[in-house]
């Protein structure tokens, strides 16, 4: 069950990143004394686009939604977005792990009658 809560906010992790880029990209526009905070075209804050399922597994289509709505998949990945996912995955997955394993007994206690 904690595996897939990970995934899961994982998947808003995604989610939120790409939320917030979208939010800069209309703050661009809006705000023409910032300057163009977008780095390219495609995104503004997420870097290059790593792949694009658009035209195989679309996340507006059946299988893509329940993905899209469980595990936060998007047709299109963009560096960031993956960079993000990964880091939280590592850092809050790996703490959960930690967290199931039984705890060490240190030298002192070990040693003590």
């Amino acid at each position: 069950m904690g595996v897939l809560l990970l995934l899961i906010i994982g998947g808003l992790v995604i989610s939120f990143c790409h939320h917030l880029d979208e939010a800069f990209a209309v703050v661009s526009t809006l705000v023409p004394a910032m300057g163009d905070l977008c780095i390219s075209q495609q995104s503004c804050l997420l870097g290059p686009l790593l792949w694009d399922a658009h035209g195989v597994l679309p996340d507006k289509g059946f299988p893509g939604v329940l993905l899209k709505t469980l595990l936060g998949y998007r047709d299109r990945m963009y560096a960031g977005q993956l960079l993000a996912y990964g880091l939280f995955l590592a850092v809050v997955g790996g703490a959960y792990f930690r967290s199931l394993m039984p705890p060490r007994l240190s030298t002192q206690e070990s040693s003590t009658p």
